[in-house]
């Protein structure tokens, strides 16, 4: 039995394995909605291909994918809470490591493969190696599946920028450069996203560095702007050490710009339930995310 507060829960959603972030970055970055563009027409590096409708079990599901052509499939017809205007930072913190090549980076890539992000966007990787913006690309494509075109446009809104994770580090001022120069746009909403693919216990002096520098949207702010953080992996050993974590960060953010995901919650669960059920595991975790969204 595991005792949480309503406090630890506020905030998590149970994702697993390999849908886990796809979802969590679809859930809070989805920006770009077809049903307030002119005459919904696909976005020009979205193919007509990855727009066709999943199993669709009722005739009003039928009926929204045939409404929203663009859509990937009929779950994705949500009420877009973000401007399609947006200028959009995204920066994937521990940019050099194993979970951003892997799992981070081509999730934000079957978004934009899909037209989920906006125009305006810049995804600007973090982390104490030292690479440059070529030598990330170079990580990453191995790990991108698309056509070479689109993997090439996609990388260009890719950039790197190197830091190291005490709270003072010099990198985090080249970081909010970099972001404040991409929102120089006038009356346009401002996006910042930032994901933490780190070990919890860099956490707190990671999201210190970040909110003292980088979570500052100016003296008069656009309304619908905002400022997200994402965690991710085990949060905490046990009850103890996950609320001290939750009051490090509540100390830094607003508990409403702070999102927790704990994908190995779900992951045992899906993997007894597909015990008995060979070849369905990437199905049960597919239907486990997508409940996960849902719920949002």
């Amino acid at each position: 039995t595991v005792s949480v507060s309503a406090r630890s829960l506020q905030g998590w959603f149970v994702l697993s394995d390999l849908c886990c972030t796809t979802v969590a970055v679809h859930t809070w970055c989805r920006s770009y909605c077809p049903t307030t563009t002119a005459a919904n027409k696909l976005p020009a590096h979205v193919t007509a291909s990855s727009c066709t409708p999943v199993a669709m079990a009722t005739d009003t599901a039928k009926k929204s994918y045939n409404r929203l052509h663009s859509m990937a499939s009929f779950r994705d017809d949500w009420d877009c809470k973000i401007a399609p205007d947006i200028t959009l930072s995204i920066v994937v913190l521990g940019a050099s490591g194993d979970l951003a090549k892997k799992k981070t980076f081509p999730a934000l890539f079957a978004l934009y493969k899909q037209g989920f992000l906006p125009k305006a966007t810049q995804i600007i990787g973090y982390a104490r190696s030292k690479l440059t913006d070529e030598a990330l690309h170079e990580r990453l494509t191995p790990y991108l599946k698309g056509e070479e075109q689109q993997v090439a446009k996609f990388l260009k809104l890719c950039l790197y920028v190197q830091g190291d994770y005490t709270p003072d580090a010099p990198g985090y001022q080249q970081l909010s450069q970099h972001i404040e120069e991409w929102e120089q746009q006038p009356n346009s909403p401002a996006g910042r996203l930032f994901y933490l693919a780190l070990p919890p216990y860099v956490y707190p002096e990671v999201c210190q560095g970040l909110s003292h520098a980088c979570s500052n949207l100016g003296p008069n702010p656009h309304s619908s702007s905002w400022v997200r953080a994402i965690v991710e992996k085990p949060f905490g050993n046990d009850l103890d050490s996950s609320e001290e974590l939750c009051e490090q960060l509540g100390a830094l953010f607003p508990e409403n710009q702070l999102y927790r995901i704990d994908h190995y919650l779900g992951k045992e669960l899906s993997q007894v339930r597909c015990a008995g059920a060979p070849g369905s595991r990437q199905l049960a975790l597919h239907c486990l995310a997508c409940a996960a969204a849902a719920a949002v």
